[in-house]
């Protein structure tokens, strides 16, 4: 299919400490490169870590979205790894060109959330089987921690976010030093590279290649108007609201303007859950970036007569509460306002709750009774 933008480099090591020290591979996200090396040194990750850190725990945070200088020059004097080179292959260069200032305690914009508790993780970690399969010294890229991608584009086939076998989730940082590969799921023991994906829907692939080209060259376009990367990614997280509107088409206007962007297939989808894009499984960030891609490639001007053709109202565009992206007001001041006021019901209710029985009630009490003797010295 092609290959995808480099992130970073990579870096080869310099004077390393360490008895085996690991090359950082190009776009290779830093856990990754943290498993391989203890791996590769015959310990646990877990254990790797700590002898760099004895006072804090990384497992128990993301520590792919950043890590403090003041830790990071540590563990360049034992691998041999320049801390530039170590804070690139972190997510904060491209989520802080994506959105700023990135919030302290809470989900990145766009960047996919490990949801951890402890050292476990419910999400998060994607990865392509078959880039897996060619690499010499297989390794996790950043670009699969970025919520925009859900296709490989080198193999134009469905990332993965969960092991095949097991269904569990890819936390590389569990195996032991016995597993030896990171391809390994420490879950069941299951070789990822050996798991089978499906060929990505074109739309996919083409809104990961465009958002792809507005984080490295600064700038993005909708229609011919010229929108900055925080902009232009604001713009495509309203239309992923919009989309979910469309999937449950609860009135006509999101019926016709499904039929009117060639989303006809959205109507027959199960909903997504209603979390935040970043937090989603992919198969359902994949069905609202779908209609994003659709959404996003047409411009203002077919969505403002798509919305009249379909008789959409202010309502229709924008639920209250949600946040307007300024390239969207005019068409939203060109559509019809109408507001729903609810009204409050002054009629009592016909059927009052029925009294427990006594039985019941007796029961209860006996049941605190026992409670109180019990807690009594």
């Amino acid at each position: 299919m092609g290959t995808t933008y480099s992130w970073h480099k990579g870096a080869i090591r310099v004077k390393p400490t360490w008895v085996v020290s690991t090359n950082l591979q190009p776009d290779e996200i830093i856990s990754s490169w943290l498993v391989r090396s203890a791996l590769s040194n015959g310990c646990d990750p877990m254990a790797l870590t700590w002898n760099v850190w004895s006072r804090w725990r990384p497992w128990t945070t993301d520590i792919d979205r950043s890590v403090a200088l003041n830790k990071l020059k540590p563990l360049s004097v034992l691998s041999g790894i320049h801390v530039e080179s170590l804070q690139f292959a972190t997510l904060r260069p491209i989520a802080s060109s994506v959105f700023a200032p990135l919030p302290t305690n809470s989900v990145w914009p766009w960047i996919l959330a490990i949801g951890s508790r402890g050292s476990s993780r419910r999400s998060g970690q994607q990865y392509c089987p078959h880039c897996l399969k060619e690499d010499r010294r297989p390794y996790f890229r950043i670009q699969w921690r970025l919520g925009w991608h859900t296709t490989c584009q080198k193999h134009g086939s469905s990332l993965l976010d969960r092991c095949f076998a097991c269904h569990h989730p890819i936390q590389p940082h569990q195996l032991k030093a016995e597993d030896r590969c990171i391809t390994v799921c420490p879950k069941c023991g299951t070789d990822l590279r050996e798991a089978e994906s499906h060929t990505a829907h074109p739309n996919l692939l083409s809104f990961q290649i465009a958002a792809d080209k507005v984080v490295a060259s600064g700038h993005g376009f909708y229609g011919a108007n010229h929108l900055g990367v925080p902009e232009w990614f604001e713009l495509a997280h309203f239309f992923s609201l919009l989309a979910r509107k469309l999937i449950v088409a609860s009135t006509s206007a999101y019926k016709h303007l499904a039929t009117l962007f060639g989303l006809t297939d959205l109507l027959k989808s199960q909903p997504p859950p209603r979390d935040r894009i970043e937090i989603l499984r992919i198969h359902h960030r994949q069905l609202l970036l779908k209609a994003v891609a659709a959404l996003m490639e047409e411009g203002p001007h077919l969505l403002q007569k798509f919305l009249q053709e379909a008789q959409a109202t202010r309502q229709t565009l924008c639920s209250k509460g949600v946040l307007l992206p300024k390239i969207l007001q005019p068409i939203f001041k060109s559509l019809p306002d109408n507001p729903k006021s609810r009204k409050r019901s002054n009629t009592k209710k016909s059927n009052p709750p029925k009294p427990t029985q006594r039985h019941l009630v007796k029961k209860q009490m006996e049941h605190i009774m026992r409670l109180v003797k019990e807690q009594k010295p």
